[in-house]
């Protein structure tokens, strides 16, 4: 009888031990690019870093990873974004987010970089920088 009692009360009490993690609500979302520090002219097989300020509307909001598609001529990039929302975000006194995008010139033929900025009546927004590419 009284092993059944131990074993019911450490059974209890292992299960009142295990707490629920506060409820967080994850997604993603592209960000608003505010502004990008693209050089003129690029080289033939050189990696650039190139430093991207972007919208964090709240402090639940980070920097998830770099969308990049590639049109013939043009270069199209969005950043991503992580929201944890934990219920506790915080607007105010947000820093912007600051990210460098490696860049690798492949092809010898001028470009344009698209970045995406925002959507707007339903037609996307992009910062445009032209690019001239030199041979080696």
């Amino acid at each position: 009888m009284k092993l059944k009692t131990l074993i019911l009360l450490m059974a209890v009490l292992l299960l009142a031990s295990c707490g629920v993690d506060d409820p967080k609500i994850t997604s993603f979302q592209k960000a608003e690019i505010l502004s990008v520090d693209v050089p003129d002219t690029m080289t033939v097989g050189q990696t650039y870093n190139i430093p991207i300020d972007f919208n964090r509307p709240t402090d639940c909001h980070s920097f998830d990873e770099f969308n990049i598609s590639k049109n013939p001529g043009e270069v199209f990039v969005s950043v991503v974004s992580i929201f944890e929302d934990s219920f506790d975000c915080e607007t105010t006194n947000v820093p912007i987010g600051q990210v460098e995008l490696l860049y690798t010139v492949e092809e010898e033929s001028d470009f344009m970089f698209r970045f995406f900025q925002k959507t707007e009546n339903n037609q996307n927004i992009y910062i445009d920088k032209s690019v001239v590419v030199e041979s080696e």
